[in-house]
This record gives structure tokens, sequence and C-alpha cells, in this order.
């Protein structure tokens, strides 16, 4: 089992970003594939990131990669560009994205299931961050049936929605555990009452599922229990990617066996280190992951 790798299938982007109508910072790495990753890579050393990317990625991409002791061996060079993200924050409530090459040169980048399906072999573990897509997850379950594995389901912000509802519980049934962010859960489930969300979710969860709160920190739902899981207060420099290694990392307790609250602390202890510069964090200091075992320690301490 210890040499069984975890597989971070989502899309790597070369981000910028604009807040408040003003380029603040451009032409960086990121993209939920390396924000998933980074966060599971403190909590896993036999990570691999499954996706297509452009034929620049070496050099725009790769010193991040190899900095970080990541194997390319789960990629697909599909393009000659790498895809390029312009991330807006100017709307408070919610943050836009816009692909600056286009929805077809994303899409052929974007990890497949035939992707997944050259690694499924020598996984434990399978982050997936994707929408609803009838076409793609009938695919990829029907590849998953010979597997045994556990599968975590980030949704995209483009499949929430009231009327996408029934279509994301039928794949709840799935998964092991589900990620969402509140906003996106008042999107599906068509409401502002916290309490009333995290009652469905519990209704609805076939074992876990992570709903992260922003600032304040997250919730981890089982049909038997709600804990909340509070932040780590740290100065905030960016906060795009913190989900994505939120769930990258709770992708590992899961896969460890470990209790729903401590998955959900590795959550919060990786989304705290993605926060604190733009881009994915280094996580192949050595410092640094021992660091992250000390804070998991005193942070599950505090749980209720």
């Amino acid at each position: 089992m210890i040499n069984q790798l975890d597989i971070i299938a989502a899309a790597v982007l070369i981000d910028n970003i604009i807040f408040q109508g003003i380029r603040k910072k451009g032409h960086f790495p990121g993209g939920a594939g390396l924000y998933a990753i980074a966060g599971a890579s403190l909590f896993s050393e036999n990570t691999l990131l499954v996706t297509g990317v452009g034929q620049d990625f070496p050099e725009k991409i790769g010193p991040w990669f190899d900095s970080n002791k990541l194997s390319r061996d789960g990629l697909r060079f599909a393009t000659d560009l790498t895809p390029c993200n312009i991330i807006d924050y100017s709307d408070s409530n919610f943050r836009s994205e816009k692909p600056l090459l286009g929805i077809d040169h994303f899409k052929k980048c974007e990890p497949s299931v035939e992707d997944v399906k050259k690694v499924l072999g020598k996984a434990r573990s399978l982050y997936i961050f994707r929408n609803s897509s009838s076409n793609f997850w009938k695919k990829l379950l029907a590849l998953l049936e010979n597997y045994d594995l556990k599968i975590l389901w980030e949704i995209g912000l483009d499949a929430c929605s009231f009327k996408n509802r029934n279509e994301i519980l039928e794949l709840l049934k799935f998964v092991n555990g589900f990620s969402l962010n509140l906003e996106e859960a008042q999107l599906i489930f068509n409401t502002k009452n916290e309490e009333k969300i995290l009652e469905t979710l519990q209704k609805v969860t076939r074992e876990i599922v992570f709903l992260r709160a922003g600032i304040r920190g997250s919730y981890v739902i089982t049909r038997e229990k709600i804990h909340f899981i509070p932040s780590i207060s740290v100065e905030l420099v960016d906060d795009t990617g913190a989900g994505n290694a939120y769930s990258g990392a709770v992708l590992i307790g899961m896969a460890e066996g470990l209790s729903p609250e401590i998955c959900g602390a590795m959550g919060t202890i990786s989304s705290s280190e993605a926060i604190k510069q733009f881009g994915p964090p280094n996580v192949g200091n050595i410092v640094l992951r021992e660091k992250t075992q000390e804070n998991l320690k005193q942070l599950v301490s505090n749980i209720n």
C-alpha cells in the first residue's frame, strides 16, 4: 500500500489575477491540479498529477515541478501552449475565470478518462476536479468499477446550480468524499441557510462531505456527526487555489483511513500554506513537512 499512488486529475494553468479591475499578478503556475497536488504532497510522497499540458510546460511549470520532486509520468503533451487563465476578483461575492486561449484549447488539456486509466493500476486514491458532465462521469464510473480506491470529487463552480442538483446528488452515491465551498453549496441548494445546507449534506453523503467556509474554517460532515475545523491565522497574499490544496490534502487522509476530523485538519493546514504567496507553495521542503506534522497535532487537539 505504501507505494501506491495518490492521483490528482485536474488541469494545470498559467494564472493571471485581477483585483478590483486592476491586474495584480500575472503569468504564474496555477490551476486546480498544481494546488491540489501541492496540498496532497505535504502528506504523501507518492502523488501523481494527471492532465494535459502544453509543449511549454518544461519552461513555465517544470521548475516548480522539479523543485518539489514531482513525477511527470502522468502528463500528456496536448497543445503548443499550456492554458492561460484570467481570474477576476472584482465581484466581492464570486470570482470569475476565463480561459485566455479559449474553451476549446482548455478542453484539449483537461484530464480525460483515458489519461486516468493509464495510471489507475498503481493508485490507492483519486482526486477529481470537475463539473457534473454526464459524458465524463459515465465513462469514469464504468472504469472505476474495476478498482478499489478512495475517490474525492471537488466540484467545479460551473456545475453549481439548482437545476443540476439532482445530477450532483446522484454522483455523490459513487464517490467517497465530496468537497465544495459554502457559496457553491448555496447555489446548488438554492438557499443561504447554513444550517439547512448542513442538514441536507449530512443526509446525502455516502461517506464524507468537506464544506469549506472561507476564513472561518470548514465543516467535515458524515452521517453520524458534523465537525467544525477552525482556520489557521496566517498572512493572506492570495487565496487562489486554497480550496484545491485543502481537497488534495483530505484525499490523503481518506486514503490512509484517518478519521474525518483529521482529514479536515490536514486540508486546513494545506490551504493555509497555499494562501501565503502567489502560485502553489513549495512543498518539497523538509522543514516545511516537519512543521506540517507539528501543526497537524496541534490543530487536531483543538477540534471538538
